[in-house]
Order: C-alpha cells, then structure tokens, then sequence
C-alpha cells in the first residue's frame, strides 16, 4: 500500500512537470538579455498553428506577481505590424469605456510600430487599483526564407502598491521616454 502511494505521488509529481514544462518555440534561448538585466523563460505557449508566446522575468520572481517581464510572441503570416497594432488599439479604445486608467500612445518608425500603454486591474466596485501595468509594445515584420509574420516584442512593468504605482505615475510624468528609448534599441529577436 505504501509503495503504491508512493509510485502514485512520484506519478503526479512528473505529472504536473509536464504540464509546467516550458518550450523555447522561437529558439531564442531560456534567457533573454534586457536593460543589462537576465531574464529567465518561465512560460510559452503555441495556442494556434501559428501562433508562438514566450515570457521572460527576472528569476527572483514569478509570472503572478512580477516588476518587470519580457514578452516575445510570433504570429505567423500576412499580417502586417500596422495591422497588429491596429488590432490592439482597437480592443484597448473598446476596453477604456470600462476602464478610464486606460491611455496609450502610438509611434511609427520605418514601418516598425510601438505602442506605449497603461492598463489597470481595479476591484470589483472600481474605487480601487489593484494592479497597474504599463506596457510598451513594439511589432517587427519577420521575412525570412523560413519564417514570415509579425514579431512582437513587449516590456511590462507592474506595481501592486500604493507607494509602487505613484513611483510608476513619478516615471511616466518625468521620464516616460526612458524606456520608450530602451526598447527602439533593441535589436530584431531572431526567431528561428
């Protein structure tokens, strides 16, 4: 009896590990190098044919309650980034209805596009901010002989607390372009 209770937990152990086990779908590495910070691949998901997500964050941290995560999805055909980011202003314009934290701005450059943006998770009677979240958002065109389709390269940064979310106000009123900055310098992930 015992040793079935034992070959049972070690089977739901492995179990569960499996369901956790995160894939490297674009072949960009378990790590990903950002700001002179390493950030550690802790999901990925291929939730359509073409479709590829990878998150990154700092690895004292989890995908729950983090400052600061990189994302890299892949969407594979004809789509252009104007028409991603299209598609995106358009879910966030019918989102601010609800939520009036809701901002954003938009840049283009070289048929590159980056969208800077604000979002809010609020309590259910919206007196209160529960998490504040500004993400910038820039789309690549990805044209390679194996790989054709739009690239999106995200920074999220949350705060959780009062002190947290007037320090991330504080960055957006006095150096919003700090990070807007950061991301034009990266370079094209390349996916494989």
């Amino acid at each position: 009896m015992k040793r079935r209770l034992v070959l049972f937990l070690m089977l739901m152990v492995q179990f569960f590990m499996a369901q956790n086990k995160v894939e490297d779908y674009l072949h960009l590495g378990d790590k990903y190098r950002f700001d002179n910070k390493d950030y550690k691949l802790v999901w990925s998901s291929h939730p359509a044919s073409n479709f590829y997500k990878q998150e990154y964050i700092l690895p004292n941290e989890n995908v729950e309650k983090y400052t600061r995560m990189i994302m890299i999805d892949f969407l594979e055909g004809d789509l252009t980034p104007k028409d991603a980011i299209s598609n995106f202003v358009n879910n966030l314009e019918n989102s601010k209805k609800q939520n009036p934290i809701i901002n954003y701005q938009m840049y283009e450059r070289e048929n590159e596009y980056m969208l800077d943006f604000i979002i809010s998770k609020n309590s259910q009677d919206g007196k209160e901010i529960l998490i504040l979240e500004r993400n910038i958002y820039r789309y690549f065109r990805i044209n390679t002989p194996k790989r054709k389709g739009v690239l999106l390269f995200g920074v999220s940064d949350r705060a959780y607390t009062k002190k947290e979310m007037d320090n991330m106000f504080s960055v957006l009123k006095n150096k919003k372009l700090d990070l807007v900055n950061k991301v034009i310098q990266i370079e094209v992930p390349k996916i494989k």
